[in-house]
């Protein structure tokens, strides 16, 4: 059952544990009280999760990965990928985990603004430059150079910088005394500029270049590395840095992580880029069938045949996400109308035989039986595990 908790209640989980402090006031050992003292969860679920520093005080950033992204799809894989990278730097048996407390929320959306020019500032209000930001200026994205038509901001300055997600790392003696001991910085970008052309018209986009978005992505990336040395939490601690290319709107797969590079402690210059080599898509397609036609011959077998056996199905889409050019995650929906706990048995039952039929060469499998978006029933297949977990809700 803890896995079933675990795999419905992830994103939950990231982003319910923070403890906020004075940025700028320094911490003696001899001042910091037991009270003032970050504790941890002693329950390491598993070598993949890192134990989370208590008590859980969300910082003002949060929500702003879902109201940042393009969609839940984005969001979701956001968060869960930059863990993935963060662990490359910082393994979760040394560190603890607690949600970003440098870049606060008027900074990320200062961040996200465009670069403003002087002409540009002196022609707001008072209340439009506190409303932008222009004050402090941070803007990260092209600046628009006192260009307003929307079409030629798209052609020519486009939104490539979407988000910032930040996660801290504490080992144990830091974190008794509230000392930062790393940090990760994802960069979500941008794949499409969506703009309108006038206040409720229609929603119009401008596809990206891909290279272009990523060296802005790597460019920003340095800039921020610039601006956070200065502050004497982050002067002197590892630091990675990740860039993400967000799907569409519309797209029914996530975007990708595509670069990612360590920065040693104290220094102020980023080294080399690796490339991550991480896909997801949606089962079955085109896409999919490039990656893995075999996969996705097996999962239209796999539709057809729970159609043969069970009228009121419809049909079901899986997310597979591939790393180092194999499959290793399978993540499948089926959707049915609950007609009975025996049915929801037997398809259970019927389904548990097909993965073991069709999906036997996927080290990871995560299936959902669901009536109305409320979960029925779960499989979970994990790598090295002979038996999957199977449970029905009640």
């Amino acid at each position: 059952m803890k896995k079933i908790l675990l795999i419905l209640t992830t994103t939950l989980l990231l982003t319910a544990c923070a403890n906020t402090n004075d940025q700028d006031e320094k911490v003696d050992d001899k001042e910091v009280t037991k009270e003032e003292q970050k504790r941890t969860t002693k329950v390491q679920i598993s070598k993949d999760y890192y134990r989370h520093l208590l008590p859980f005080e969300p910082t003002d950033t949060r929500g702003l990965t879902s109201s940042n992204m393009v969609s839940s799809y984005n969001a979701e894989h956001f968060e869960k990928g930059l863990l993935t990278i963060s662990q490359k730097n910082f393994n979760p048996n040394d560190y603890l985990y607690s949600e970003g407390e440098v870049l606060n929320k008027d900074i990320i959306e200062g961040y996200l603004n465009p670069k403003y020019t002087k002409s540009e500032i002196k022609e707001m209000s008072d209340s439009e430059k506190e409303e932008k930001r222009a004050f402090a200026n941070l803007g990260l994205n092209p600046s628009h150079k006192g260009e307003d038509d929307p079409e030629k901001i798209a052609e020519n300055s486009p939104t490539y910088l979407a988000h910032i997600l930040e996660q801290d790392f504490y080992i144990e003696t830091d974190a008794k005394n509230n000392k930062l001991s790393g940090m990760t910085l994802g960069l979500a970008m941008n794949s499409v500029h969506y703009y309108q052309k006038e206040k409720n018209g229609p929603i119009l986009s401008k596809n990206l270049d891909e290279d272009k978005v990523i060296k802005e992505g790597q460019k920003m990336a340095q800039e921020i590395l610039n601006r956070i040395r200065v502050n004497d939490q982050v002067n002197d601690i590892p630091i990675t840095f990740a860039i993400y290319v967000q799907s569409t709107d519309t797209s029914l797969s996530p975007g990708e992580f595509v670069k990612y590079a360590h920065v040693s402690k104290k220094s102020k210059k980023i080294g080399k880029w690796e490339n991550v080599d991480q896909q997801f898509v949606t089962v079955p397609t085109n896409e999919a069938a490039k990656l893995d036609k075999n996969i996705n011959e097996n999962y239209k077998r796999f539709n057809q045949d729970l159609k043969d056996f069970f009228p009121n199905y419809t049909t079901s889409i899986g997310l597979l996400e591939v790393k180092d050019g194999k499959a290793e995650e399978l993540k499948i929906d089926i959707p049915m109308d609950y007609y009975g706990q025996s049915e929801v048995v037997a398809l259970t039952q019927f389904v548990g035989d097909l993965l073991n039929k069709y999906f036997s060469s996927v080290p990871n499998i995560e299936l959902i039986i669901s009536d109305n978006q409320k979960p029925k029933a779960t499989i979970i297949k994990e790598a090295g595990e002979e038996e999957p977990f199977i449970h029905i809700f009640e």
